[in-house]
């Protein structure tokens, strides 16, 4: 979660660390909001890892197992929750 003044909804460390922000609820409107940050943190290192992907790829790759088993409206609620978080001010 690296980044002066932007918000982060995930990121990881040297080792590996995944962290995700507190205030992403573990669930919302039925969909797992935490389990998909993370699933998206592990595949984004482990393609920048193992594969040599730039992070704009393997982010991109992320992003499609984030949302994999969504519906449209699904990932429209989940996309716009997150949003709503990332744009949240400090206090």
């Amino acid at each position: 979660m690296k980044g002066k003044g932007k918000s982060r909804l995930a990121g990881y460390g040297k080792r590996g660390k995944i962290r995700v922000n507190p205030n992403v609820p573990t669930s919302y409107r039925g969909i797992d909001m935490k389990r998909r940050l993370v699933r998206h943190e592990t595949v984004e290192r482990k393609l920048r890892l193992k594969q040599g992907l730039s992070y704009g790829e393997a982010h991109k790759e992320a992003l499609k197992a984030e949302h994999k088993g969504l519906t449209p409206h699904q990932r429209q609620v989940y996309e716009g929750k997150l949003g709503s978080i990332a744009r949240e001010k400090k206090k």
